[in-house]
């Protein structure tokens, strides 16, 4: 069963599917809170269950690729990285776009009506609290999963319990929920990841994400530079989407800085036809086949670290989604 409702319908659809002894995979962010994943996790063993994440990035081509070279030891030790998922949602302006356009880019092929030139409604998803709207909820699992790939699996670390040490949210004043989220992950002794979500503000035009290393930076590209209202009237579909990017390059690091590479490569992964969900679907089949109750590649005790980190963002900010009820339990 997959599972792809609001955020905070997440625990309830897939606790009635787990119940009903169907297997799951549920879109990030899991739940709404962790109590709510324990819960879903608990039911899960106790059924010999199949249950995962559909975290679809992990399971892209470039995934595997950028996580072999930083393994690789030729980029000399990680010291830091910046990952940043912010799109401009605009929604309060009259040429606002589509929201489909920012999660889920398959939708926007349809042609401007008169409804996508008002302003956002109150009752849109990414707007809406009683839906888990802000950015965090939404956003966040973009760039955690990149510091969960590039720093939480290196080797090198050794920091099983990474924690949020520092995290500001900027309120959406007409609904209260999260406009920007920002944290700062510590992994002791290794090194530290800055996340960044924002739903009305663009995000870096040509990196989603930069792992620094000792010897040179390791850049995953975006390519989100469509001209608005191209992207109304045309299947958004850049070459490097932050949802899906298909290349990254090796970055010299500037003149006196340390660091023995000299020359920019860049490497090309691109998604084979069919949009790329396809890779998470065939892990599932694969699990399921073989009597896995759980993916290896996206483990249930690395979405509870990732679920942490937004559940601490959010119990320090000052949205209307602070104090929000949780539904484990229920």
């Amino acid at each position: 069963m997959y599972i792809g409702t609001p955020h905070t319908f997440h625990h309830a659809n897939a606790k009635a599917a787990l119940l009903a002894g169907k297997h799951v995979l549920c879109e990030k962010p899991f739940t709404f809170d962790i109590a709510e994943l324990d819960e879903l996790i608990t039911i899960a063993k106790q059924k010999k269950l199949f249950l995962m994440e559909a975290v679809w990035t992990r399971f892209q081509p470039i995934s595997y690729a950028v996580q072999d070279v930083l393994k690789s030891g030729k980029l000399g030790p990680v010291k830091r990285m910046f990952a940043d998922f912010s799109m401009n949602f605009e929604p309060d302006s009259k040429f606002a776009l589509w929201a489909g356009c920012l999660i889920s880019p398959f939708t926007c092929a349809l042609p401007p009506t008169s409804s996508s030139h008002a302003a956002r409604p109150d009752s849109n998803r990414m707007i809406d609290p009683a839906q888990g709207g802000g950015s965090l909820l939404d956003q966040g699992p973009y760039p955690s999963v990149w510091a969960m790939l590039a720093l939480h699996q290196h080797p090198d670390n050794k920091d099983k319990d990474p924690r949020v040490v520092s995290s500001y949210q900027r309120v959406y004043p007409r609904s209260g929920v999260d406009a920007m989220s920002h944290w700062i992950v510590e992994w002791k002794g290794f090194a530290e990841a800055r996340c960044l979500t924002d739903m009305t503000a663009s995000g870096l035009s040509e990196a989603t994400a930069v792992v620094t290393c000792q010897e040179a930076d390791l850049v995953i590209a975006c390519e989100c530079s469509f001209p608005m209202f191209e992207r109304l009237a045309t299947p958004y579909s850049p070459a490097d989407p932050p949802w899906r990017p298909e290349s990254f390059s090796i970055v010299p690091h500037t003149m006196g800085e340390p660091g023995n590479i000299k020359e920019k490569q860049t490497f090309e992964h691109p998604v084979h036809p069919g949009g790329g969900m396809h890779y998470e679907a065939d892990e599932v089949a694969r699990c399921i086949r073989d009597g896995k109750t759980e993916s290896e590649r996206m483990p249930l005790a690395e979405s509870r670290i990732t679920q942490g980190w937004l559940d601490v963002v959010r119990k320090n900010g000052n949205t209307v989604l602070k104090e929000w009820k949780s539904t484990a339990g229920h």
